[in-house]
């Protein structure tokens, strides 16, 4: 196992971060001792689809799987590595987790920023926040861009002899 990082080795990895180049060297020296350094081994789950959150994650060594579903409806919708950061909607909202994220067979090395520390931080360097909301409506975008290419089954086409059951459909698009 590596060493545990330094103060000024997160200090480098943060500024690393497009949403925390602007940011003072003293905030962001604040910021990384606040900053908890976990290792996760290959196959590991770092949260799961439906847990509460409360942490950003950034991935310093490794990558890390973003997938949706459970079981064999599980799919990965994401692969992400070193510099890139994944669990910005709970760090706003603190709700339940939309995917599950876990190491892959490199295992991962991340940096861990709970929720009240980044608000904190947030509220004393806004264009952090700004930052990070602009990622979060690129992500969006992909995801709208995504959906506009599945076919969704019509009203009418409930009449049709192949008729999807409520058991064919995702959880988010079951109807009610």
């Amino acid at each position: 196992m590596a060493a545990a990082l330094s103060t000024t080795d997160k200090l480098i990895q943060l500024r690393s971060l497009p949403a925390f180049r602007l940011v003072t060297l003293d905030d962001l020296r604040a910021l990384a001792e606040r900053c908890q350094e976990k290792s996760y081994r290959a196959g590991d789950r770092i949260f799961t689809e439906g847990e509460l959150g409360s942490s950003l994650f950034i991935i310093l060594r490794g990558t890390v799987a973003i997938s949706q579903g459970t079981g064999t409806r599980m799919s990965e919708v994401a692969r992400l590595g070193p510099s890139s950061y994944f669990g910005e909607l709970a760090i706003f909202d603190g709700g339940p987790r939309t995917a599950t994220a876990s190491a892959t067979e490199a295992g991962a090395t991340l940096l861990v920023l709970d929720r009240q520390t980044f608000i904190q931080f947030g509220e004393k360097n806004p264009k952090v926040l700004l930052e990070v909301i602009r990622g979060l409506t690129r992500s969006i975008r992909r995801m709208t861009d995504q959906l506009r290419v599945v076919k969704v089954p019509t009203p009418h086409a409930a009449d049709d002899d192949d008729e999807l059951s409520d058991g064919d459909l995702p959880p988010r698009s079951r109807r009610l």
